[in-house]
């Protein structure tokens, strides 16, 4: 594992190696386990789907911003660092990312666009509590984003 120090690198340890684990109780490592069924490659594709587009969708600022400009704001700041994360519904998830970047992820993951927006629904909110461990928002996650899908061979 690449040591970036601080929490950068925690984030970034935890989201492409803790989270694979799911060592130390991880809840991204957790989630992606049962998602996954323990299937170590099944899991990093879908935590690469979704880091991918949160990337395409221009990076974690924007991704909250797209959630507020569709009334789920309040939803979106709460995946941002401590306490607990509101639930997102499929249907949001096409409600906001539309069908064109949702089929590429059910493309890249083999599955229909309903399961790709069921998995982007259960991981999104737990990428950005992760990668938001301060509560903020910066370009600071974008790079984080960049070196996770770097280091997931992607």
């Amino acid at each position: 594992m690449v040591n970036l120090g601080g929490n950068l690198g925690k984030a970034l340890g935890s989201l492409v190696g803790g989270a694979l684990s799911g060592k130390d109780g991880n809840p991204l490592g957790s989630l992606l386990g049962s998602l996954g069924g323990d299937d170590e490659e099944k899991e990093t594709n879908m935590l690469a789907s979704v880091l991918e587009l949160v990337q395409k969708s221009g990076g974690v600022t924007s991704v909250i911003e797209m959630f507020s400009s569709n009334g789920l704001g309040q939803k979106a700041q709460s995946w941002v660092g401590g306490g607990p994360n509101e639930d997102l519904e499929p249907e949001q998830v096409q409600q906001v990312f539309g069908g064109s970047l949702i089929g590429k992820v059910a493309s890249a993951l083999g599955v229909n666009s309903g399961q790709a927006s069921s998995v982007v629904a259960k991981l999104l909110p737990e990428v950005v509590n992760q990668i938001t461990p301060k509560g903020e928002v910066s370009g600071e996650q974008d790079n984080l984003i960049s070196k996770g899908l770097s280091l997931l061979g992607i």
